[in-house]
């Protein structure tokens, strides 16, 4: 796993050149989204709506952007509380998982950008997803009161969204706001008759960025 650095007293986590994740020992074949409340997990502390964290967009490397370039950030995550957070902090699912068959539970934090447009959401990137496992400390990164942790995270520019990509392709430029957000999760991975099957269960609703950030989206890389 990546060891993160200490900078002037602040933990700092680049994954600008992490490598794809490799494949899960036990890929589910199956998978499913349940509140906390009808979940039941055992592992750690229920899972919390209330975790007290922050997180603020650092800076872009850049503040006009065309679709399909690299976009770095850095990101910084904040125990906004009074008692110690544990936050995932391992980019490799496969060192949370175990090397036995059996069912297994596990933490993870997705974080990502969310662009707006005159206060309306229109795209948003998939997440870097960290995690975490209370058996296995060192995948754990513990903030006490105060504390933050910085992250340097990599996109390539590319939206799902048709209509966002009609509209921007029609207008050629548009200026947008970005933010960050984290959202908090944990998992069941259950094993029955030789498969797998994975509950996720969201740990409250997403933990978004109060900054803005500005830029200029262009609809394509020149020719």
């Amino acid at each position: 796993m990546l060891r993160p650095r200490t900078l002037k007293k602040q933990v700092f986590l680049d994954l600008s050149a992490t490598a794809p994740q490799p494949r899960r020992l036990h890929e589910p074949s199956s998978g499913s989204v349940a509140s906390a409340a009808v979940a039941g997990l055992s592992h750690g502390k229920v899972a919390s709506s209330n975790v007290p964290l922050g997180v603020m967009l650092l800076s872009l490397d850049s503040s006009t952007y065309r679709v399909g370039d690299k976009l770095v950030c850095e990101i910084e995550v904040k125990n906004t509380g009074t008692q110690i957070v544990e936050f995932p902090w391992d980019p490799s699912i496969t060192d949370v998982e175990p090397s036995q068959e059996r069912s297994y539970e596990y933490d993870a934090a997705a974080l990502s950008l969310s662009f707006f447009v005159s206060g309306n959401q229109i795209a948003s990137l998939p997440p870097v997803t960290l995690y975490g496992l209370a058996s296995r400390p060192h995948s754990l990164l513990k903030l006490a009161p105060g504390k933050w942790a910085r992250l340097r995270l990599k996109w390539a520019l590319v939206f799902k969204d048709a209509a966002f990509m009609a509209s921007l392709t029609t207008t050629r430029k548009v200026s947008t706001s970005v933010k960050a957000n984290v959202q908090l999760t944990r998992a069941r991975v259950s094993l029955h008759d030789g498969s797998y099957h994975e509950q996720i269960v969201a740990s409250g609703p997403p933990i978004v960025s109060a900054e803005v950030n500005s830029i200029e989206l262009v609809s394509s890389s020149p020719r």
